[in-house]
């Protein structure tokens, strides 16, 4: 009698697929991580615009060869990108960008306003002397053995101010030890301008050592006027590891104008893929079939036929001489993408920093917690 019973399926079944917007939240994640570890120069901009212009977003792609022009008003592919041509040494608009630059809803036509360069013309020439006398005050003091000569070379870097100088301390001072880099983070907070505020994030977003973040944070909240909130609260879209830290910095700064941002940061989503084994209607994983006849056999042992049988190192197996074939049940296996809403304790550990309270992760509850807090400090002042 023949067993014929088998089923052949095959079948991936892909519930709750990601959406488009959660593509377009995982580009603006890995946009946030990319800004922050870039370096402020022009060809960085110039790719960043490229990977933007990759991934749809058009705004922040014309954002950065804005950028590169204005720190180098002579970057040919920036200014291809937004549709300049060079007539007589000069560049003028033609009105017809680059394909992928599109302009953003609501912004300025760069056609009708070329982006500005920086404004101070010495600005440059001025960089290039704070890079020599940096370097030499790190290679001459700060690396010396002698604790004297280290504290000359950390004189003399507090006692800078310009502007020009925040980009050239970051990046020799990011070299040196742990010690140097918080000496980076002190000299930064007293250097006026964006572009301080903007490094010292980075020491916040991106630095290993827990002390030189902190060194950092403090650094932060001693300029005031809500310096570095706007690339902290942006990066609460980034990674895991970067909303971390970002969040840690925003609940030790304080600051209640990012309590709404971390709030919506309580639970942060995220894409897990599930795999499980299709439920079966039946036990049978399959079924074998032989025709024919099956030879057994003794083999590597000499019978000795007395009163007894003795045998050594008996092997004793069967050969089938004959047809068969076996038919196993196909395992199905499904696969299920979710997004998975996750408590965030770095966003809730700054939340109860900030305001005081604890509303474990009721967003309706803090963000009313956050209103009473405003309203208390209104009266406060008045």
């Amino acid at each position: 009698m023949v067993c014929t019973c088998f089923a052949a399926v095959a079948v991936v079944l892909l519930a709750g697929a990601l959406p488009a917007a959660g593509d377009t939240m995982q580009a603006q994640r890995e946009y946030t991580n990319r800004l922050i570890s870039m370096p402020d120069t022009p060809p960085a901009h110039v790719e960043l615009a490229k990977w933007c212009q990759a991934q749809g977003l058009a705004d922040r792609a014309e954002k950065h060869w804005q950028e590169a022009i204005a720190r180098d008003p002579e970057c040919a592919e920036a200014r291809a990108a937004l549709g300049y041509v060079k007539r007589n040494m000069q560049w003028v608009q033609t009105g017809e960008k680059a394909p992928a630059a599109a302009v953003p809803s609501g912004a300025a036509d760069p056609s009708e306003t070329p982006p500005a360069a920086p404004q101070d013309p010495t600005f440059v020439q001025r960089r290039g002397a704070l890079v020599r006398e940096i370097q030499e005050i790190f290679s001459q003091h700060l690396l010396s053995n002698d604790s004297d000569t280290r504290t000359e070379g950390r004189q003399q870097l507090l006692q800078i101010r310009d502007p020009a100088a925040a980009e050239p301390i970051a990046r020799i001072l990011a070299t040196g030890d742990d010690r140097t880099r918080q000496l980076a983070c002190e000299t930064l907070a007293q250097i006026p301008g964006e572009e301080a505020a903007r490094l010292l994030t980075r020491f916040v977003l991106g630095e290993e050592s827990e002390e030189v973040r902190r060194s950092a944070i403090s650094a932060l909240a001693s300029r005031g006027a809500g310096a570095g909130l706007t690339q902290l609260t942006n990066a609460l879209n980034g990674s895991p590891k970067v909303l971390d830290r970002a969040a840690f910095a925003l609940g030790e700064i304080g600051d209640l104008r990012a309590a709404p941002a971390l709030i919506a940061h309580l639970k942060t989503p995220e894409t897990k893929v599930l795999k499980a084994p299709a439920s079966s209607q039946s036990s049978n994983t399959g079924s074998y079939f032989f025709s024919g006849t099956i030879v057994t056999y003794i083999a590597n042992a000499t019978p000795v036929v007395a009163n007894g049988a003795v045998g050594w190192d008996l092997q004793i197996g069967a050969i089938p001489v004959g047809t068969g074939f076996s038919v196993k049940n196909t395992r199905v296996t499904i696969y299920r993408t979710i997004i998975e809403f996750v408590p965030r304790p770095a966003v809730h550990d700054a939340l109860q920093k900030m305001v005081g309270e604890d509303h474990d992760y009721n967003a309706t509850q803090w963000r009313a917690a956050v209103a009473r807090k405003r309203s208390e400090a209104a009266k406060a002042q008045q």
